[in-house]
């Protein structure tokens, strides 16, 4: 316990040594062994501040980053929950038009049944016609986004003076994307299923098969 003591009081009597000298000094750094505890770095940043006049800051680095990650995890949590949200919703209103447009092309859908299509051909169709909408709209986001988001940032350096760097959101993005193809395969399969697999007969003449 003596020995951790001194090791841990050399640097604060150093720092109280310089000050009472008189030192003209910009900064100091402080360099703790990465083991560090919280209580041992807390220590030593309470001594030095009771050392030292109201007109100096002390920052614990460490501690700063530690805070500052938590809350960059909870808002990639934040944004997470709010992409489910908001694709939950999307589905549903997916499935609404999906129906409401394979009820609108029926008579197609009988004619390429006539012409020999199987029902998971006609299915593939729908699927097909979706993904192709979304897969564009992902590319033209993406594009979009990334280009507003890098000029707003180099913007914002420019007043604050920061280095400018990319950091890509690629798990969120990725998240993001699978949601979005899962709602655009699953959105226009279950009714364009429910159409496919009625009789031809029946899809040509329009006739409710579900009642």
């Amino acid at each position: 316990g003596q020995q951790e003591g001194a090791n841990i009081g050399s640097p604060v009597a150093n720092v109280r040594a310089a000050t009472q000298r008189g030192l003209g000094k910009a900064s100091l750094y402080v360099r703790l062994v990465p083991n560090a505890t919280i209580d041992e770095r807390d220590f030593i940043t309470n001594t030095i501040r009771s050392i030292m006049d109201d007109t100096h800051a002390i920052i614990d680095v460490r501690t700063l980053t530690e805070t500052t990650q938590t809350a960059a995890d909870l808002l990639q949590v934040f944004f997470a929950v709010c992409a489910i949200i908001a694709f939950v919703l999307a589905f549903f209103l997916l499935w609404t038009s999906s129906s409401a447009n394979v009820r609108e092309n029926m008579w197609e859908i009988g004619v390429l049944r006539a012409c020999g299509l199987s029902k998971w051909q006609v299915v593939r169709v729908g699927v097909y016609e979706s993904l192709s909408l979304t897969l564009s709209s992902i590319l033209l986001g993406t594009v979009l986004g990334g280009v507003v988001a890098i000029t707003l940032t180099v913007q914002f350096n420019l007043f604050s003076e920061l280095p400018f760097v990319f950091l890509f959101p690629f798990t969120l993005y990725g998240f993001m994307v699978f949601l979005a193809l899962v709602t655009a395969v699953v959105g226009p399969w279950v009714p364009t299923m429910d159409v496919a697999q009625a009789p031809v007969a029946l899809i040509l003449k329009g006739a409710d098969w579900c009642s």
